[in-house]
This record gives structure tokens, C-alpha cells and sequence, in this order.
């Protein structure tokens, strides 16, 4: 094996510890880099201890959840991001990126 393909191969298995949070708990994603983080995990928390039968209330509280999740990142972009992230976010990815290994 070649020192580049051990370097790929290494690269390959490097992964950061709050992708693997966020891989196995979903809800957590919602709560990065968003202002209202902690309104929303508290609706989280009611969701899971409120009656399955209140499901207009569920279903409120799910909008409102959906409402803190694009305010709270919103806050979050305009007063903590710095103006690379800033630009970086506004303008994406400027390239295509394909895997061509195995016909993937």
C-alpha cells in the first residue's frame, strides 16, 4: 500500500466525535448553532412525556418547534457566525464533487 493510499485509508475512518453525536441522536442537529437550542429541547422534552392522544397539541408544538429551529439559526448566522462563515453559508459549494470509485 502506497503512503497516499494509507493517508486515504486513514482519512477514511477519521471522524469527529459531534458527527458521531449527532449521528446517533437527530434531535441534536437541531440544537447546533441555533439560539433557541434550549426552547427547543425543552419542546422535545414535552413531546415525549405528553399523551399520545393530544395530538393537536403535539402537532402545535411541532410547528413551533419547526418556527424556533429557522428563527434560532437565523439569530445564530447574524450574531455569531463571522463573515466567512457568513459568506461561506450565502454561497455554497461552488464545485461538483463525485466519487468514481466502484461505481458509486
Amino acid at each position: 500500500m502506497s503512503r497516499r493510499e494509507l493517508k486515504e485509508e486513514e482519512f477514511r475512518f477519521i471522524q469527529l466525535l459531534s458527527q458521531r453525536w449527532s449521528g446517533e441522536d437527530s434531535l441534536i442537529k437541531d440544537y447546533s448553532c441555533n439560539e433557541y437550542s434550549d426552547k427547543i429541547s425543552l419542546i422535545d422534552f414535552f413531546l415525549t412525556v405528553i399523551p399520545k392522544e393530544k395530538d393537536v397539541l403535539i402537532k402545535l408544538l411541532k410547528d413551533i418547534r419547526s418556527l424556533f429551529i429557522i428563527r434560532g439559526q437565523a439569530l445564530w448566522i447574524n450574531e455569531k457566525a463571522d463573515v466567512l462563515t457568513q459568506l461561506g453559508i450565502k454561497v455554497g459549494r461552488t464545485f461538483k464533487q463525485i466519487n468514481i470509485k466502484e461505481g458509486e
